[in-house]
């Protein structure tokens, strides 16, 4: 990748500030319809059962949600998505980027508060001139609940990301009426499972995809399972609202171990990730890898971006191939020219959060700068 270097040079001289913006909480009404699965899988009443749960889907050479489907059901339901609409003190931006978290978090994971917002991905998105729209996927945070094991489904959530877009295009959202002359995604995590999906079904949603702690490799999430030590969420009293179904990581270790590269995070920084903290329902877990099952016939850039150390998807070492575990996901892109990958040294997961960020957030603005 050829980086511009006055666009680094002034990366860097935002990197720590909080830029002027203007920010606005929406809540957006959808109507969606997804192609479900139906999972003979109990809901998990305590701990030992979360665990069962984690020892049967993880399970080497054994497929367990095709084990558990049952067969298929249309769902057809009308949903609430809360979000946050930002654009730059001067005004609504050309571009819009439609920013998707991952599990475990909710979308403040793209614009996190702590330590003046030196770790928020809006403000440089700001700072360089684009509009932002940050949202809870469903059954997450401030949007709309469902059966966490036969609704909360990675269909469901692909479906109300197409939507969500459609409405963006047509100028429909409550607040949002600029007509913007390009939408770009970017997703974390599952949040880029979801966008790839979304460009899998609906490949002209978007002008411009970036995929970040991303691989087509589903061999390590059982590493992320066992690493988890999940727990029943509603014993967290920070997630007691949300019934049994859902799970979260029980330990602070497990955070670590999930999320970040030694010692490149601020210590104090976990703790107050809590605040943005969130459970995971089961049906997204029996569900995580299968947008991206299939080929991509989506024409538009492609940029993936992977930590180094991410444990989830390249089992702490995303370099250990060559090429490497990002560039492995070329391939699935058949119509796709512009196409690059990025690793950053020494940074786990949650790219976000990590001494790198600047790093990470320079080579996707970098990117979609060139493609605006």
């Amino acid at each position: 990748m050829v980086r511009s270097p006055l666009l680094l040079t002034i990366l860097s001289l935002t990197a720590g500030l909080s830029v002027a913006r203007k920010c606005q909480n929406i809540t957006i009404p959808i109507s969606i319809s997804s192609r479900n699965g139906i999972f003979s899988v109990a809901t998990p009443a305590n701990d030992v059962d979360v665990t069962d749960f984690v020892l049967n889907n993880f399970r080497a050479g054994v497929n367990y949600t095709d084990n558990v489907l049952q067969g298929y059901k249309t769902i057809e339901a009308n949903y609430n998505l809360a979000a946050t609409y930002c654009t730059p003190e001067s005004g609504h931006g050309k571009s819009l980027q439609v920013l998707t978290h991952g599990v475990g978090i909710n979308r403040y994971y793209w614009d996190f508060s702590y330590n003046n917002y030196n770790y928020s991905y809006v403000d440089r998105a700001l700072a360089q001139g684009y509009s932002t729209l940050i949202y809870d996927r469903l059954g997450i945070g401030e949007s709309s609940r469902g059966d966490p094991i036969q609704e909360l489904q990675a269909s469901l959530e692909v479906s109300a990301l197409h939507q969500l877009t459609k409405l963006l295009r047509q100028s429909k959202v409550p607040g949002i009426k600029t007509k913007f002359d390009k939408i770009f995604h970017v997703g974390h995590s599952f949040g880029s499972i979801l966008t790839y999906g979304l460009t899998t079904k609906y490949p002209e949603d978007s002008d411009g995809i970036v995929l970040t702690g991303f691989t087509i490799d589903e061999t390590f999430f059982a590493w992320f399972g066992y690493a988890s030590n999940w727990v029943v969420a509603n014993t967290n009293p920070a997630l007691k609202q949300f019934p049994n179904g859902y799970v979260a990581l029980g330990t602070a270790q497990a955070f670590q171990a999930v999320a970040f590269a030694p010692s490149n995070f601020d210590l104090a920084l976990p703790a107050a990730a809590n605040s943005i903290a969130q459970p995971i329902p089961i049906g997204e877990i029996l569900t995580i890898g299968s947008p991206q099952e299939v080929s991509n016939p989506f024409k538009g850039p492609v940029l993936v971006v992977d930590g180094d150390r991410d444990l989830i998807f390249c089992g702490g070492n995303c370099s250990s191939s060559t090429p490497s575990a990002a560039e492995l996901v070329r391939p699935k892109f058949t119509k796709v020219t512009d196409f690059e990958a990025v690793i950053i040294p020494q940074t786990g997961h949650l790219l976000n959060f990590e001494y790198s960020h600047p790093t990470a957030y320079s080579a996707i603005i970098d990117f979609l700068n060139r493609h605006v």
